[in-house]
């Protein structure tokens, strides 16, 4: 099966859009229910626990789109080496 890069692209584009979303989201949300947090210090560590996994699903996105990047070089490389 070829390998195509714009998939690539897509997935990993898709997937660092949600990471960031989710890092915006776990790193605001404990200035929004500031009261409920006094009670319950778990949530807070829920939400850095899930402010981590945002990272390091950022960190997966960002492989995908440089892998998108060397196929694509790949294959514009093949291309010159044909002509």
């Amino acid at each position: 099966m070829k390998k195509s890069y714009k998939l690539y692209y897509i997935l990993g584009s898709i997937i660092v859009g949600l990471c960031i979303a989710i890092i915006l989201v776990a790193s605001v949300l404990p200035f929004a229910i500031r009261d409920i947090l006094e009670e319950h210090i778990y949530i807070s560590w829920i939400l850095v626990i899930i402010d981590v996994l945002g990272f390091i699903g950022s960190f997966f996105g960002i492989y995908l789109l440089k892998k998108g990047n060397f196929l694509r070089l790949n294959e514009k490389i093949k291309g010159k080496d044909k002509n």
